[in-house]
């Protein structure tokens, strides 16, 4: 099956579009990849495990279910941006980053 990364040919309404897998999940027993067309909409496709062949799931309801689940449980990047806001330790940080910055304003000026 395609894996995560790879990219593949398939043929809706007789017109062949190219798609980008983003992720291969397991969802209530069955399996499904999560593409991205070309033009940078998400598709969801199913597969059996012993088989080749992939099917655009075309139930809006499933489709959209598959892909919350995805989002929620696979969707690494959403991992790496997902901190809270209200975190001191990023509040410090950006305090002391603003505190040099300060420095180096007020420094410049003495020279000129």
């Amino acid at each position: 099956m395609y894996s995560q990364g790879e990219s593949f040919y398939y043929a809706i309404d007789d017109d062949e579009y190219e798609f980008h897998v983003h992720d291969n999940i397991a969802y209530e027993d069955k399996y499904y990849i999560i593409a991205e067309a070309v033009d940078g909409d998400f598709y969801v496709f199913s597969y059996d495990e012993d088989e080749e062949e992939i099917e655009l799931v075309e139930d809006e309801n499933e489709s959209a279910e598959v892909m919350i689940y995805w989002q929620e449980e696979y969707d690494s990047d959403n991992d790496i941006l997902d901190f809270d806001d209200e975190d001191e330790y990023y509040d410090k940080d950006d305090k002391a980053i603003d505190i040099i910055d300060d420095l180096y304003e007020a420094d410049d000026k003495d020279y000129f």
